[in-house]
């Protein structure tokens, strides 16, 4: 199944029980997702193993609210076609996500029809939706989808990142925002691909481990690694931290808006700091961000007064 086919579903309301969506356009399956919910009145609950619903899903209970199940990249239920050869939606929707499935494995093969691929889109209507958010010219989007790498996920991302800027100095030399994304293109601010020293320099920082957090840094400067970026992804990183550690309900994404392997990723990484450090620490990158702006902080040492800060 394509996606105009799904949208004819959708536009007819005759959707299916069961989907499986493949591939990596993940802001383009939450788009869908929603439309589904909204259309059939379900609440949206993501989990990672079917098995989580399979006793419940199967019990009719005249109190049940029905639910749009997304399960996330469950690897088990592909080997198990006892389970999924007999599955009982009872009501429910249930969509499972993966970024790739083996078109010779009979979980494939069994619900072929169901399938739907989300792959990337043509730089044509990438643009047409980049320029119904902001007023970016052809080539500065053309530029934008090449560092994304045609990712519609991480272009929104990235067009919050340049709204924020816009926002904040707006009335500033920030003004026009084409301006903003070639200022912020030459500072290296915008996603590249991270390097594995990147995201463990990341994870060391939030876990404070200052030891191998300085030897990280060193390796960073020696390849040099943007200080911009490393101040986005500090700030991107230690949020979704903060958020987890200060919730109190047992439904994480719910309440914070996260995504699941956001919560599953990040879950071992609080209780580090106390919530207290970790809300200051987001006010130091603010900080630091704005006095890179105004030149009251220079970028090359931005990094190096974080870490005597915060560590």
């Amino acid at each position: 199944m394509n996606i105009q086919e799904l949208q004819k579903q959708i536009i007819d309301n005759q959707l299916n029980d069961l989907y499986i969506f493949v591939g990596e356009e993940i802001a383009i399956q939450k788009i869908y997702i929603n439309k589904i919910a909204q259309l059939k009145n379900l609440e949206v609950q993501y989990i990672e193993e079917y098995k989580q619903i399979h006793n419940s899903i199967n019990v009719n209970n005249l109190f049940d609210i029905k639910k749009l199940y997304v399960i996330l990249d469950d690897l088990d239920i592909l080997k198990q076609e006892q389970v999924w050869s007999d599955i009982n939606t009872n009501g429910n929707i249930i969509i499972f996500k993966y970024n790739n499935l083996d078109k010779r494995n009979k979980f494939y093969k069994q619900f072929e029809n169901n399938i739907v691929e989300f792959n990337k889109l043509s730089d044509e209507v990438l643009i047409k939706y980049i320029q119904k958010e902001i007023p970016l010219n052809e080539s500065n989007c053309k530029k934008l989808i090449d560092i994304c790498n045609s990712s519609y996920n991480q272009i929104l991302l990235e067009m919050d990142k340049l709204k924020a800027y816009d926002n904040k100095f707006g009335d500033k030399e920030y003004s026009k925002i084409n301006n903003i994304f070639i200022d912020l293109e030459q500072k290296g601010a915008f996603h590249k691909e991270i390097s594995d020293i990147t995201f463990t320099f990341i994870e060391k920082v939030i876990t404070r481990d200052i030891t191998q957090v300085y030897e990280l840094y060193k390796q960073l400067k020696q390849i040099g690694e943007s200080n911009i970026k490393l101040l986005s992804l500090l700030y991107n990183n230690i949020k979704i931290v903060l958020l987890i550690q200060s919730c109190k309900s047992s439904d994480i994404c719910k309440t914070t808006g996260l995504q699941n392997n956001q919560v599953y990723y990040n879950k071992d990484k609080t209780g580090y700091y106390s919530i207290g450090e970790l809300v200051r620490a987001l006010k130091l990158l603010q900080k630091i961000e704005e006095g890179i702006k105004t030149g009251t902080i220079d970028e090359v040492i931005s990094i190096d007064y974080f870490l005597v800060n915060i560590l």
